[in-house]
């Protein structure tokens, strides 16, 4: 795993060496000297989380308030 830093600046200006970055490891972006945000594969992501959801899965997760949510 290779991990990468870019500013801030660099990711606005270069989106697709983030992009090529983010598939053999994190790529971390700082905001002046310090980490503000981890840019990650969807790959990584999902390693990550263990979860193979996507988006829209998620916003059909039925609320456990639900009377009709059953487990």
């Amino acid at each position: 795993m290779t991990i990468t830093m870019m500013t801030s600046r660099e990711l606005n200006q270069d989106l697709n060496t983030a992009k090529r970055a983010s598939l053999s490891g994190p790529v971390f972006i700082k905001d002046e000297r310090q980490v503000t945000h981890v840019f990650l594969s969807i790959d990584s992501y999902r390693t990550l989380t263990n979860s193979q959801c996507n988006i829209a899965d998620l916003l059909a997760i039925t609320d456990s308030t639900d009377p009709e949510y059953s487990s």
